[in-house]
């Protein structure tokens, strides 16, 4: 990540084009440095395609801490740099 981001930019980039043309609007992840590429790296993306890139990405462990009541779940979840709380809230889970 920190020696070729630009590589980590491209592959993270595959990653949520092939995300979108499954039809998916957020990611899962179980590898929180996963989650932190995906979620950082759209930016990066933008600038590279020309568009607005807005993926919301999870660490399955949010997701988990959501279903099962934690009151913290928005303090971790506006930490992200793609705030997934709007996607939570128009599927009814905020």
């Amino acid at each position: 990540m920190l020696s070729r981001p630009d590589i980590v930019t491209e592959l993270s980039g595959k990653l949520i084009q092939k995300a979108e043309e499954a039809g998916a609007d957020c990611v899962v992840t179980a590898c929180p440095l996963c989650q932190a590429n995906l979620d950082t790296k759209q930016g990066m993306m933008s600038r590279n395609w020309g568009r607005k890139v807005h993926f919301p990405t999870f660490y399955f462990t949010e997701l988990l801490g959501l279903a099962l009541g934690s009151e913290k779940v928005d303090s971790w979840l506006k930490k992200h740099i793609i705030d997934p709380r709007d996607l939570l809230k128009s599927k009814g889970l905020l």
